[in-house]
């Protein structure tokens, strides 16, 4: 009898071994995401070197601090923010996006002879454009909210030529954070292109 119940006991404690196991084993995995620039034209024209056309620098490109971080953050209420420990940012928010602003002005400028560059690689600038993000919301519903303000000045001068705020809203699909950060890519893209349009007004 004592022997049947050591093996029972044995055995109980084996069986709980392995479902702590299968337990440790079932951890959700991360998903890491990026924005992207707008699609490239291989039809647009881009100046063959920097010294030919006007030059544009970009930056500095704030964010917010609470959205500075490797997690994505998605606001849950209010006042109310949330860190998904499973769904990150491949690479440092900041750096991503300033990246993609380039990319698009790059796109958007070229066909006008305009070059978009860092503000620091070290080039002579014409022109400079700040851009602060004030927004850079996800929400539990769904929700993507973008707001920023952005200044162009002369280099030489520091006269400012342009000061705006820039807002855009929409709606996706809640906790499919793939579509939202699509979706932010979007937003990223629209502005790009009210900047660009303001670039061309006053160049």
């Amino acid at each position: 009898m004592n022997r049947l119940r050591r093996g029972l006991r044995n055995w109980g404690l084996g069986f709980c071994g392995l479902v702590f196991l299968v337990g440790c084993g079932s951890t959700a995995p991360i998903h890491y995401y990026q924005l992207s620039a707008m699609p490239y034209s291989a039809t647009e024209e881009t100046p063959s070197r920097v010294e030919d056309g006007t030059v544009v620098g970009i930056g500095p490109v704030d964010i917010p601090s609470y959205v500075d971080r490797a997690h994505l953050v998605i606001r849950a209420g209010e006042t109310e923010l949330e860190l998904l420990e499973s769904d990150r940012w491949v690479e440092p928010l900041q750096r991503n996006l300033t990246r993609v602003l380039i990319d698009n002005l790059s796109q958007e400028l070229a066909s006008d002879g305009i070059n978009a560059l860092r503000w620091d690689e070290g080039f002579s600038l014409d022109y400079r454009i700040r851009i602060e993000f004030t927004q850079l919301d996800f929400s539990k519903t769904g929700e993507v909210s973008l707001g920023a303000r952005w200044i162009i000045s002369w280099q030489d001068s520091q006269e400012t030529l342009v000061i705006k705020t820039s807002r855009f809203h929409t709606s996706s699909i809640p906790g499919d954070y793939r579509s939202l950060v699509s979706e932010m890519s979007r937003h990223v893209e629209s502005l790009s292109r009210e900047i660009a349009q303001a670039v061309r007004s006053h160049i």
